[in-house]
Parts: structure tokens; C-alpha cells; sequence
């Protein structure tokens, strides 16, 4: 065998040599990692571990399912709604809408004189700082303003002024009903004349001394005077008032031209 052949089986017997060397060795990591890694695995100390837990207690496809979501009540969900509109700043709603509740505001305290303060608790709208919706409030017919009223300050007070000044209890309620003669009154308008408006009408006619015609929309309901007997001819506007309304009273009313006798 002559010098070369033998120097190239030498050099392929050392190559071979360090290949099954290595192989040894690769052999011998991966068992030393698969050792290791059932040992954590028997512990449970890494995520490997709790993963393969997860898939040996594992209910669909080897994973584990989602947790159950906490039963929320009805308050809960109230209050998280409550919550997230009660973060909304007032500043931030439309100003027709914020004028709207300054004006609901003083109308359900009708009669009163409410300071800057007082309408900022009720309704949550600050005059003394939203400088627009002051100028609308100030400017609104239906508002009346205490002293000290300008273009861009607030007033001492605020009052809601009704359609009827003068109307402010039982008694000046059935008078103003009375001199009106038989003509007939929105009660709409009445209502928004002091705060027990609606409560009075209703024992007026509960007692006989006020006749209300009802209406499928209340904004037209109308109220006239009876006299003290409960009877009494009505005139011809207001007969003719009784048969615009839409709804039929009792399908009993008298033919055009008669005379209608009220209980």
C-alpha cells in the first residue's frame, strides 16, 4: 500500500473517529435535557410543567378551558352603567339639552327662586361658568332673573315664570277658572302654575267644581268650570271644542245644535 492511500485512511478513520464522538455526546445532552425536564416536570417548578398539567387534567384537545366568567348582578350592571354616565361632564352635553334641564330643573321647583348654586345641584349645570348657557337661560321667556342679572354674570336667583302669573294655590286656581266664564283652559298650562297645580285640579274635579276633558295626547286635555249645583249649559265654543276631541265619552254626546246638561 503505497504512502498516499494510507494517509487518505487515516484521515477518513479520524473523521469517522470524531463523528460517532459526537454523536455520543449529542446523545448524551438530550438524555441529561429529557432528565431534567421530567424532573421539573414532576415538581411542577416551570411553565413546561404547568402546561403539561394543564393538558393531563386537560378537558378539549390537551388544553384547559377558559375560566368561567363571575355571575354579574342586574345592580352591578345598573351601578357600571350609572358609572360610566355619571363620568361624562355636563359641560360636554348639546346646549339645547343642557338648557333643557335648567328649564325641567325650575319647573319642578315652580314657584321658587333658585341661586346659581342650587341649579347647579339639581341639574348639574354650573351658570357661573358655561357663560353660553347662562346667556340662554337669561334670555329664555320662561325664566325669570333675581337682581344682578348681566350679559356675563350669573343673577342672585332664577324662577321658572309661568304661562299663568297670579296662579299659585287652590283658591286663585278655581277663581282664575271661574272668571274665564265657560271657556275652557289648556290644563297643561295650569299644571306648570305652582307645584301643587296637578293635585288641586284633580280635587276640584273630584269635588264637581271643574269639568276635564281627557285626550289621547295630555298636552290637550282642557279644563272649564261647572258651578256650584254641578250642572250647567254649556256654550256653543266650548261644545264645539267637545267634538274635536278624538276619543268618544261613553259614545253619548248630544247631536250638533242640542244642548249638553253636565252631571
Amino acid at each position: 500500500m503505497n504512502a498516499n492511500l494510507q494517509s487518505i485512511l487515516a484521515q477518513y478513520n479520524s473523521s469517522e473517529a470524531r463523528s460517532q464522538e459526537k454523536k455520543l455526546q449529542d446523545e448524551k445532552r438530550r438524555k441529561k435535557e429529557e432528565k431534567e425536564r421530567k424532573q421539573a416536570v414532576a415538581k411542577g417548578g416551570d411553565t413546561g410543567g404547568k402546561q403539561l398539567k394543564s393538558k393531563l387534567k386537560g378537558q378539549v384537545n390537551g388544553f384547559a378551558p377558559a375560566p368561567k366568567p363571575k355571575p354579574t348582578s342586574t345592580a352591578g350592571v345598573l351601578q357600571a352603567h350609572q358609572n360610566s354616565v355619571s363620568s361624562v361632564s355636563p359641560a360636554s352635553a348639546p346646549l339645547a339639552k343642557r338648557l333643557k334641564d335648567v328649564l325641567d330643573t325650575l319647573l319642578q321647583k315652580v314657584g321658587e327662586n333658585l341661586t346659581p348654586e342650587e341649579v347647579l345641584q339639581l341639574s348639574g349645570h354650573n351658570l357661573r361658568a358655561d357663560a353660553e348657557l347662562l346667556r340662554e337661560v337669561q334670555k329664555h321667556p320662561r325664566v325669570k332673573t333675581g337682581p344682578g342679572s348681566t350679559a356675563g354674570r350669573a343673577a342672585e336667583w332664577y324662577a321658572y315664570r309661568p304661562e299663568i302669573e297670579g296662579v299659585h294655590d287652590k283658591t286663585s286656581l278655581v277663581n282664575y277658572v271661574r272668571d274665564l266664564r265657560g271657556r275652557p283652559v289648556m290644563m297643561e298650562v295650569l299644571k306648570k302654575s305652582y307645584g301643587r297645580a296637578a293635585e288641586d285640579l284633580q280635587q276640584l274635579r273630584d269635588e264637581g267644581k271643574v269639568l276635564i276633558i281627557g285626550n289621547p295626547d295630555p298636552a290637550k286635555e282642557v279644563v272649564f268650570m261647572c258651578d256650584m249645583m254641578g250642572m250647567q249649559s254649556v256654550s256653543d265654543d266650548v261644545r264645539g271644542l267637545w267634538y274635536e276631541v278624538t276619543m268618544d265619552v261613553q259614545g253619548r254626546g248630544p247631536g250638533p245644535g242640542g244642548t249638553t246638561k253636565l252631571p
